[in-house]
C-alpha cells in the first residue's frame, strides 16, 4: 500500500527525446517507491512526448493547454498528494539518490521550507564545459551560506504548504519565475537551504548563439523580477558581484564609445572601462583553469559575450518596464 509523502513534478514541454531518460532516472531511485509519486504536466507538447509518458504505467499525466513554466508546475503542486514537492526539468537526469537527498533536508530540519540542488555535466564541447564552471562558481557561493535566498527549479525542493501560502509561481514570468518565488519566499521567513549532493545531470547550450540568447532572455526577465524586489539588484546569494558589475561596466563602456564618436571625447575612459572590466574577470579565470585548463583560457572571451548579453537583456526589460507604465 502507497504512503505518498513526497511528489516529484515534471513540467513537459517538447522534451520528446529527454523526457524518457528523466522518468528512468526518477523510477529508480533508492528512496522507497511507495513513498513518493511522479507527475508529469505535459504543457500543450505537439511533439510525442505525451506518448512516451503514457509508457510508464507508474507516472501520473496531467495534459493542460500551453501556459508556461510557472502555470504547468504550479498545476503539478495542486495535483500533489506528497507535503514535499520536488520539481526537476524534463531534461535533467537524477542521480539515483536525489530524492532520498533532498527529502533528508526537510527531515533533519522542520525550519526548512526549500532544498536547492545542483547541476552536472558529462558534456564534451567547450561552451558546455564553461556553463558547468559558471554553475560550480555559484555552488561555491552557496556551500559558504547556511540560508540562501535564490533557488533554481531544475532541482528543488518545498514544504508544500509553505509553498502554497507564498503563492506559488508567478504564471506570467516566462523564466525567473524561480527566482521570484525564492524572493518570496525568505520575505516571509522562509528559510531555503543549498544541498551540493542533490545532484542532477543537465544538457547546458552547445552552441554561442544559443548561450547568449539564454542570457539575453535571462536579464530580460531578471529586471521584471527586480522590479518587485529592487535591493536584490545589489546582493543575492547566488550572483557574484563580478557579474552584476560586469553590466554596469557594459553600460560604462557602452556611453564611453558615444562619446568618443559623437564628442571627440579621450579614448581613455573606453580603455579604462576595458581594463577594469578585464579585471573583474580574474578571479572566475584562476577558478575556471583548476578546473578545465583550456576552458580557462578561452573564459575571457565567454565572459565578456555574457557580459554584453546580460546588459542587452537588462536595457530591453527597463525599456519593457517603461513602455508598460505609459
Amino acid at each position: 500500500m502507497k504512503n505518498i509523502n513526497v511528489s516529484v513534478i515534471i513540467p513537459l514541454y517538447n522534451a520528446v527525446c529527454e523526457i524518457m531518460t528523466c522518468l528512468h532516472a526518477l523510477i529508480n531511485q533508492t528512496y522507497p517507491k511507495n513513498n513518493y509519486e511522479i507527475i508529469v504536466v505535459n504543457d500543450g507538447s505537439y511533439d510525442g512526448s505525451e506518448k512516451v509518458v503514457k509508457m510508464f504505467e507508474e507516472v501520473i499525466l496531467i495534459n493542460q493547454t500551453h501556459q508556461g513554466p510557472g502555470a504547468t508546475r504550479n498545476n503539478g503542486a495542486s495535483h500533489a498528494q506528497g507535503k514535499i514537492i520536488l520539481f526537476i526539468d524534463a531534461d535533467c537526469i537524477a542521480i539515483p539518490a536525489w530524492l532520498e537527498e533532498m527529502v533528508k533536508c526537510f527531515e533533519e530540519d522542520s525550519n526548512i521550507v526549500g532544498v536547492q540542488g545542483a547541476y552536472k555535466t558529462d558534456q564534451k564541447r567547450l561552451l558546455a564545459r564553461f556553463s558547468q564552471i559558471e554553475f560550480e562558481e555559484r555552488f561555491e557561493m552557496l556551500k559558504k551560506k547556511d540560508a540562501i535566498d535564490f533557488i533554481g527549479s531544475f532541482s528543488v525542493g518545498f514544504k508544500k504548504e509553505f509553498f502554497q501560502e507564498a503563492g506559488g509561481f508567478k504564471s506570467h514570468l516566462i523564466m525567473n519565475e524561480d527566482i521570484d518565488l525564492s524572493y518570496r519566499m525568505t520575505e516571509i521567513g522562509g528559510r531555503l537551504i543549498f544541498n551540493p549532493s542533490a545532484v542532477v545531470y543537465h544538457q547546458h547550450r552547445e552552441t554561442l548563439w544559443k548561450y547568449v540568447r539564454l542570457k539575453f532572455w535571462r536579464g530580460y526577465w531578471r529586471t521584471l523580477v527586480y522590479r518587485e524586489f529592487p535591493h536584490k539588484t545589489v546582493s543575492d546569494s547566488y550572483t557574484p558581484y563580478s557579474l552584476k558589475l560586469q553590466v554596469v561596466l557594459i553600460y560604462i563602456l557602452l556611453f564611453s564609445v558615444l562619446s568618443k564618436i559623437c564628442f571627440s571625447l579621450s579614448p581613455h575612459l573606453i580603455s579604462g572601462t576595458v581594463a577594469i572590466t578585464c579585471l573583474t574577470m580574474v578571479k572566475f579565470i584562476l577558478f575556471a583553469v583548476k578546473r578545465d585548463f583550456l576552458v580557462g583560457l578561452l573564459s575571457p572571451l565567454f565572459l565578456w559575450a555574457r557580459a554584453v548579453s546580460i546588459a542587452l537583456g537588462v536595457g530591453a526589460g527597463l525599456i519593457g518596464m517603461i513602455r508598460t507604465r505609459r
